[in-house]
């Protein structure tokens, strides 16, 4: 028997040295991106990273700097402290951005698990969690997981809209106020999404619509106040605050509340 030759492809072209480098990077790049903005995290909060002797450093630009007046002195500390705040801003809008683009994976793996039929209908749930879950949490959700708390030392903040519980005392929005809110909405959406593979192929979408809206505008929330009460304002704390309880990246307050209501 003769050996069977490989027919060539219009699609089979050398690729030069040049490309590799290339190919890597398209393959790589997500974890290359995740890498430097940690690197990047880390060297902002460790000065003593890049500049071993810092306080030495700081004395030598003491002596040698013309000397300022109070009031030029003022205003370059309050020119820090803004520019402190907005990348405290932009570093919570990108890590709500990466929890957000969970839901496209949430999505993506549900619908590997079902039958082709549902595959649009299990879309459009996680659809749902977003838009109808985001809607509930902005209307009560969000104070009642960071109001000021009614129940005392237990926790439930006191539901309202949280227009005014991000806005400054002349009703101004407050830019790092959003962000926190949309990084704990991404969070939100995470903790129904999970329920939303449990029980694939399961509920009418009606029915869904109805537990998405109790989890995001109730469930979540009210488990979020007994432990995270605290992040928006130190004054609320919560049962568990108090107990010294710390959840791992949401490994409670989100995972937990969404596997207990999926077993329920």
């Amino acid at each position: 028997m003769t050996e069977r030759t490989k027919s060539a492809s219009p699609l089979d072209f050398p690729r030069s040295p040049a490309q590799k480098p290339m190919r890597w990077l398209r393959r790589y790049y997500s974890a290359a991106l995740l890498s430097a903005l940690s690197l990047g995290v880390f060297v902002g909060a460790s000065p003593g990273f890049l500049w071993a002797d810092t306080a030495e450093a700081e004395a030598e630009v003491a002596e040698t700097a013309p000397a300022v007046s109070a009031e030029a002195f003022a205003e370059l500390q309050a020119a820090h402290a803004a520019y402190a705040r907005d990348l405290d801003t932009l570093w919570i809008c990108l890590a709500a951005f990466l929890v957000f683009f969970m839901q496209a994976g949430f999505a993506y793996g549900e619908a590997g698990f079902i039958r082709t039929k549902n595959v649009v209908n299990i879309l459009m749930k996680n659809l749902i969690d977003f838009s109808a879950g985001s809607l509930m949490f902005w209307l009560f959700g969000f104070s009642i997981m960071f109001g000021a708390l009614m129940w005392g030392d237990v926790g439930f903040g006191s539901p309202d809209s949280a227009t005014g519980m991000l806005a400054d005392d002349e009703g101004k929005p407050v830019a790092q106020s959003y962000a926190f809110f949309i990084f704990q909405r991404a969070f939100c959406a995470s903790a129904a999404t999970i329920v939303s593979g449990a029980i694939a192929e399961r509920t009418r979408f009606h029915a869904y619509i109805i537990s998405t809206i109790l989890i995001s505008g109730f469930a979540y929330p009210v488990f979020g106040s007994f432990a995270w009460s605290n992040l928006f304002d130190g004054a609320n704390e919560g049962f568990l605050v108090q107990m010294g309880f710390i959840d791992f990246a949401g490994s409670t307050v989100v995972d937990r509340v969404g596997g207990r209501i999926w077993l329920d």
